[in-house]
């Protein structure tokens, strides 16, 4: 699969794809992965709405699997929910707490909701919140109703949703959802943008907009021309910093209704009101987003992702990347690969938050945590002295550092010399 074919904007091209892919004769196996807040269990909602509107007369049942709704304590808690959700009875004595065999007691069920219909559907939510070896049985489950038993072959179309975390179940040769078709949902396509700022004024969430998509007539909101185009530039179409940026004017609630009011008009969001958010987003909140601050932790611990952004940053081109799979930055939505695999940021917001980052304290800091000590060095010596000190919220990144470089000493004074 080419790499530019795992990119997908929400929004009604997209759900019409995997609507196309589910309703077919045999229903294919998908792996939706995008960065949290991208709006992916929000698209099971809609997929769940569209698919489950003509399922009695295709003999299809279709089943949402939300992991974040129990609390599972044992293998058969699993079980049991599973069955719950296929509308099956409970056999007596099935406590099956074993997860060497949860697979088999999974694809059991399957196979016996099979034997009253045509085909299956299944959306699994937020899966990696599970045990490794139960996500493991999961999808192993899914692997034999994908190549297993001819009879099974085919009756069981799946869409997973996933992070980052969910990469390791899709990728390399035994992983057990490598069969499956990998999008990633990065943003929205500006149709849907612009069902989200209709969410924003009007009593109606951006779910019940895709999922009936003539609903939006029901619903007065003109827009300045230009105004969906900005916000769209600046995130790149990410659901989770449109939100942010729109929370802003909830933040400041008697500045934007002032500017609302000077400016009138027949607009209900201005290109002006964006701009303004825009700006006090970057100067307030942007640094202070936790789902920002998660991905550079991740970042940080990898020297491939960090090298990457790094060079970025720098305006160095690095490698392009050629494995026919998403990387966790991808995934992150920071940033994107085109045709032949050369990466940019994948949006002016991300490109700000990268540019104040990475500074040649920040840089050396991260270097010697990575034990990179020599490439570390070569920048603590260039810096001046309170270019050093490190301002009271980053003073943990320097704990960090002299933390990894007392325990190097530790390790080096008590290795034999002919080791050092």
């Amino acid at each position: 699969m080419a790499s530019h074919h795992f990119y997908r904007d929400l929004g009604e091209p997209f759900i019409q794809e995997l609507c196309r892919l589910l309703r077919k004769r045999e229903p294919e196996h998908i792996a939706l992965l995008g960065p949290r807040g991208a709006g992916k269990s929000m698209l099971l909602q809609v997929l769940m709405h569209r698919l489950g509107s003509d399922a009695a007369s295709s003999r299809q049942q279709v089943v949402l699997l939300r992991m974040t709704e129990h609390d599972f304590k044992r293998p058969a808690d699993l079980l049991g929910f599973i069955r719950s959700a296929l509308g099956l009875s409970s056999p007596e004595n099935d406590e099956r707490d074993d997860p060497q065999s949860l697979s088999h007691a999974i694809l059991d069920l399957f196979q016996r909701r099979l034997e009253s219909i045509r085909s299956l559907v299944v959306f699994v939510d937020h899966l990696p919140r599970l045990p490794t070896p139960w996500v493991r049985s999961l999808l192993g489950a899914f692997q034999q109703l994908h190549e297993g038993e001819p009879s099974l072959r085919g009756r069981v179309g799946a869409v997973i949703t996933g992070a980052e975390g969910f990469l390791q179940f899709t990728q390399g040769p035994n992983s057990p959802y490598r069969h499956a078709r990998q999008f990633i949902m990065q943003g929205m396509d500006r149709d849907t943008l612009a069902r989200y700022l209709i969410s924003c004024n009007q009593p109606v969430d951006l779910a019940s907009l895709l999922g009936e998509p003539a609903i939006v007539d029901h619903f007065e909101t003109r827009f300045e021309p230009g105004a969906i185009d900005l916000l769209l530039e600046e995130t790149a179409g990410n659901l989770q910093l449109a939100q942010e940026v729109m929370l802003t004017a909830q933040r400041n609630p008697e500045m934007f209704k002032v500017l609302h009011e000077q400016n009138g008009g027949p607009f209900a969001w201005r290109r002006l009101e964006i701009k303004e958010m825009l700006k006090r987003y970057k100067r307030h909140y942007l640094f202070d987003n936790i789902f920002v601050r998660m991905v550079l932790r991740e970042a940080e611990r990898d020297e491939h992702s960090f090298d990457r952004l790094h060079q970025l940053i720098e305006g160095r081109n690095p490698p392009p990347l050629t494995l026919p799979y998403p990387t966790n930055l991808e995934i992150a939505g920071v940033i994107r690969r085109d045709e032949l695999g050369a990466i940019r940021v994948a949006s002016p917001l991300w490109k700000l938050v990268l540019r104040k980052t990475f500074q040649r304290a920040y840089i050396a800091d991260v270097l010697a945590r990575q034990r990179r000590w020599s490439k570390a060095w070569e920048i603590y010596e260039a810096l001046p002295r309170a270019r050093i000190d490190r301002p009271p919220i980053e003073e943990y990144r320097l704990r960090n550092v002299l933390q990894e470089w007392h325990d190097e000493f530790i390790m080096l004074a008590s290795a034999r010399p002919r080791e050092v």
